[in-house]
């Protein structure tokens, strides 16, 4: 039984090594693009060309290497959106050797003498979902994207100037790699991307021409109160927001929250920073409260919030499932909330109330311990110094109760 040797072709022969082309010369079967089989493959070797037919050659690979030495060459690198990938999964670790090379992400930052160390990298190949890169773009300066037939760089301006996001120095390389056809095109106006036509294959590199906003750089947990615009009383004090933020377990960056009751928005907004891929939605009925949580969300550029004027859960239109729930806000609706809630919550997720009330208290705890949810009741205190004519005292705020619901298997 042999290895199957998957040697990683760079952006062409150029790249290939002399140990690399031994390897090559020395198998048996060379399974490969056919521009790459065409220059590399000598007259002895059998050679597969690599087409849409990846499940039936992995299967045949597994077949042949018991008598033959393969190589498989892959374009870039093979275990960046490779075959190497493939057949890792389809075959195991055991029955493969890796050689890697640059990938066409890696040579496209060269050619623009950028670096990719901080830079996030996408494929949009063979998917049909646009929202992970769109919100990517919302929290990345450097973004790398491997482009299709349908997701091509005038498809991806064209959602650029949708989202209305910050603008982005727009580089397309076209045919990466080819030394008769490789171009590198760069714009500062997606509006001349959108206009344009490119050639395929292409990738694109996108980098952020403003610098951060100095208020989101200023963003942190536990913003003093007055740096929110907010009624009078409605928002979750700093010192309880941080203590409530970090009940929440936002330990994934794709979560969904839903902010319940947000008021002002400064739970939404602080745990939008750990859930960067992820989405935040605020819940608030009262239309000025809206415009507040509005206001603070431009503020701090948070982009992945979403402000749903109404009271839950009499809003019907359909809403991405919570993976956190946080109600700051239900008043004598909270057990109709409560029982809503608890029965969209994601598989582990978690639930955490604040509240200043004895009945609500018991509200809460009665009806997630009901729902089978293992309960924990924190209370947070809170006095702040205030200064007196010679000296200063501390004023006490109401004690609130931070109830915390985890699902129980």
């Amino acid at each position: 039984m042999y290895k199957i040797d998957v040697i990683g072709i760079g952006m062409g022969p150029k790249d290939i090594s002399a140990f690399h082309m031994e390897l090559i010369q020395s198998a048996d079967i060379l399974v490969g693009g056919r521009r790459v089989i065409s220059k590399l493959s000598t007259c002895r070797q059998q050679t597969w060309i690599i087409q849409n037919n990846i499940d039936a050659l992995v299967e045949k690979i597994n077949v042949y290497r018991k008598h033959s030495h393969i190589v498989v060459m892959s374009s870039g690198d093979p275990l960046f959106h490779g075959i190497g990938t493939t057949l890792i999964r389809k075959l195991g670790k055991a029955a493969v050797t890796i050689y890697p090379n640059v990938n066409s992400i890696a040579a496209g930052f060269a050619l623009i003498k950028e670096s990719w160390t901080d830079a996030k990298l996408i494929s949009l190949h063979g998917t049909d979902s646009d929202q992970a890169w769109k919100d990517a773009v919302k929290r990345y300066d450097k973004l790398g994207f491997l482009t299709d037939q349908k997701r091509s760089p005038s498809y991806i301006a064209k959602a650029l100037k949708e989202l209305s996001i910050d603008p982005f120095e727009f580089h397309v390389i076209e045919h990466i790699g080819d030394n008769t056809k490789e171009r590198v095109r760069s714009f500062t106006d997606v509006e001349k991307v959108i206009d344009s036509k490119f050639s395929a294959p292409n990738i694109v590199i996108l980098i952020r021409q403003n610098q951060i906003n100095q208020n989101l750089s200023r963003l942190h947990l536990g913003m003093a109160d007055n740096q929110y615009a907010h009624q009078r009383g409605l928002i979750t004090k700093s010192e309880v927001r941080v203590v409530s933020l970090s009940k929440l377990k936002l330990n994934d960056p794709g979560l969904t929250l839903w902010d319940i009751g947000s008021g002002s928005g400064s739970v939404s907004i602080e745990a939008s920073m750990f859930l960067p891929l992820g989405k935040v939605l605020s819940f608030e009925h009262d239309e000025k409260r809206c415009f507040d949580i509005q206001r603070n969300m431009e503020k701090f550029q948070c982009r992945n919030i979403r402000v749903i004027q109404g009271s839950y859960p009499s809003i019907s239109n359909p809403l991405p499932l919570p993976d956190r729930i946080f109600i700051g806000g239900g008043g004598k609706n909270l057990k109709e909330i409560l029982n809503a809630a608890v029965n969209v919550l994601s598989q582990h997720g978690i639930i955490v109330i604040n509240t200043v009330l004895i009945e609500t208290l018991s509200i809460a705890k009665t009806v997630l311990n009901e729902k089978g949810f293992d309960v924990e009741i924190t209370q947070v205190q809170i006095s702040r110094s205030k200064d007196m004519p010679f000296d200063m005292r501390l004023e006490a705020s109401n004690p609130v109760f931070i109830i915390t619901g985890t699902i129980v298997y």
